[in-house]
């Protein structure tokens, strides 16, 4: 059985190095996808990379690396659901319970943090790849989706810097949990 005492105490002392490890993964998840899409373009490389991943876990039949990438992304999410599940079965007068319920609304700001830092990484990482295309190319890009979303963007924020209309705040980054 899981002692709920030691259990909040050590996501407790463990939150910002979990936070900071999963900020640097995240930083390089879309370099080793691209750098995935490259081996796929060579064929006999990508063949061997194939052979390994699947003799190294049989049992659940992964043809690529992103397969294996993304689980310590899925991870994240369950450990506020891990947490609140111990102190669902922890009894109101041990006295570990505030420590978990503590410990579970820590773990749900870091998830909001994190995936906060995701959406971030995500942006970012599409207008990187916009800075290095062509005029022809961002032209080609155009359509009216485009176009419009960018006439909404503008308007909202006209519409926020006049003060015709307040700016939303998430509650992830403003009050420390979602």
């Amino acid at each position: 059985s899981v002692c709920p005492l030691s259990a909040g105490e050590s996501f407790l002392s463990l939150s910002a190095d979990i936070e900071a490890s999963y900020k640097e993964y995240l930083s390089n998840y879309s370099n080793v996808t691209v750098l995935e899409n490259s081996y796929k373009q060579k064929e006999m490389l990508w063949d061997d990379i194939v052979r390994v991943i699947k003799a190294s876990a049989p049992e659940v039949n992964a043809t690529s690396l992103t397969f294996f990438l993304v689980m310590p992304v899925q991870r994240i999410a369950r450990y506020p659901l891990l947490l609140q599940t111990i102190q669902k079965h922890t009894d109101r007068q041990h006295p570990a319970y505030a420590l978990l319920e503590h410990t579970a609304h820590t773990s749900i700001a870091l998830n909001c943090r994190i995936n906060e830092y995701k959406r971030f990484r995500e942006v970012a990482d599409k207008y990187k790849k916009t800075e290095t295309l062509s005029m022809k190319d961002k032209m080609n890009r155009l359509n009216t989706h485009s176009i419009a979303k960018k006439t909404a963007r503008l308007s909202q924020q006209i519409k926020h810097e006049t003060g015709i209309k307040p700016k939303v705040r998430h509650q992830c980054l403003h009050a420390g949990s979602c």
